[in-house]
């Protein structure tokens, strides 16, 4: 795991599950340089409640130093600490934020001569004439079909996931959910009266089915 730490410049919401945020870091040579962080939320769902209310919730104009690793040309975030709030120096100013320069509002298509050749990955040739996709060297097979399933993946869990109204809670939130849940289902006056939930049935749908 490595860190960049650095002044939020901008941040912006590709979808319920994707975000990114644009930081200026300083170097030791003391020349500013802008990077661009990625937040996948669907693989740490922890980072979505953070960055959206409590205390460490991220605003334009904080010095924070986020952990992560490399993914490709962007830096995939995975935890962060906030060291310097915005508004602990802001003198109640406002901090107005610095878009990059051209942002797309489109989905980029990938070209066939930037995407790998499935029939190639999958079997290691290729027989069509003037085949218009990439083919990778033999020797980098292996980690070409990683790569072509890791992104296969992304793109299915991104779709699936757009669906949900809500954020995709953690498995370590389980429990809350469900209690939740069963609160918001039943009301709690019905539960303070000294009824004992357990696991339904298959097929039940009432309270009255509960053992």
């Amino acid at each position: 795991m490595v860190d960049l730490r650095g002044q939020i410049l901008h941040m912006r919401k590709v979808s319920k599950k994707l975000m990114f945020i644009d930081i200026e870091v300083t170097g030791e040579t003391n020349e500013n340089t802008r990077e661009s962080l990625i937040f996948k939320f669907w693989e740490v769902p922890e980072l979505y409640d953070l960055i959206n209310r409590g205390s460490d919730k991220l605003h334009v104009g904080d010095i924070v130093t986020f952990f992560g690793a490399w993914d490709d040309t962007a830096f995939s975030v995975s935890q962060y600490t906030i060291m310097v709030p915005w508004s602990s120096v802001s003198e109640g100013l406002a901090f107005t934020p610095v878009p990059p320069a051209t942002v797309s509002t489109t989905k980029r298509k990938v070209s066939s001569a930037e995407a790998l050749c499935k029939f190639f990955v999958n079997t290691g040739r290729c027989d069509a004439v003037n085949c218009p996709y990439k083919h990778t060297d033999p020797s980098d097979l292996k980690q070409a079909r990683a790569e072509f399933v890791r992104e296969r993946k992304d793109r299915r869990l991104l779709v699936h996931e757009e669906n949900f109204d809500s954020p995709i809670e953690s498995a370590s939130k389980r429990a809350e959910v469900l209690s939740n849940w069963i609160v918001e289902t039943y009301g709690a006056e019905y539960l303070a009266g000294g009824t004992v939930l357990d696991w339904p049935a298959a097929g039940a749908t009432s309270p009255s089915s509960w053992r």
